[in-house]
């Protein structure tokens, strides 16, 4: 039996969770990994809804309404121009971040390109940190996993290069420390560009 990606099990727990809070929803309508937010949904414009005041009650009632394997999906419910915005959970990201780590891959590759990888997979599997940059990372690294997109992996990458690279010298081997179980699922990910 094919396992189920991970994009449709969280777009399923988000409509879901909109459900039994009364409001339509479906999983197609929610948009992953966007600029604005881990996850956004028009739904509330399209629909003639008042996003602000739904944000009240989705945020009050996350725990409840958006749990997916056990764990809460969702961190934070806020509104933009109309639009819904969901900020995802580190327990989320890290439970999808082991359970791809743990299973058997092939082995991508040892390209000087990947060093950093390499480096950084060292370090122990622990949960993402609640870092909204490294969260965002983590997501978009999932879903390149699910979509073999070599596009979306090289620029997960370098952002997580990036990221490291924007924090003072003193905060790195902190950071660098809880990245271990990102760095191993990065490297799941084979990649002809790197």
């Amino acid at each position: 039996m094919k396992e189920t990606d991970f994009r449709t099990l969280l777009t399923t727990a988000l409509a879901g969770g909109m459900n039994a809070a009364g409001i339509g929803a479906s999983p197609e309508e929610f948009r992953l990994a966007g600029k604005a937010a881990d996850v956004s949904w028009p739904g509330a414009i399209r629909r003639g809804l008042d996003a602000a005041a739904l944000v009240e009650t989705l945020h009050r009632d996350r725990e409840k309404l958006f749990r997916l394997g056990g764990v809460c999906v969702v961190r934070e419910v806020t509104s933009e121009n109309g639009w819904l915005l969901f900020g995802l959970t580190s327990e989320v990201l890290g439970q999808e971040t082991g359970k791809i780590v743990a299973r058997p891959q092939p082995h991508p590759g040892d390209g000087e390109d990947r060093l950093f990888l390499h480096m950084l997979a060292r370090h122990p599997i622990c949960s993402v940190p609640d870092d909204p940059i490294i969260k965002r990372i983590t997501l978009k690294l999932i879903l390149a996993k699910e979509t073999r997109s070599e596009k979306e992996y090289a620029a997960a990458v370098r952002a997580l290069q990036a990221a490291l690279d924007a924090l003072p010298p003193g905060e790195r081997p902190q950071m660098a420390a809880q990245l271990g179980g990102i760095a191993r699922l990065a490297l799941t990910i084979p990649n002809k560009e790197q």
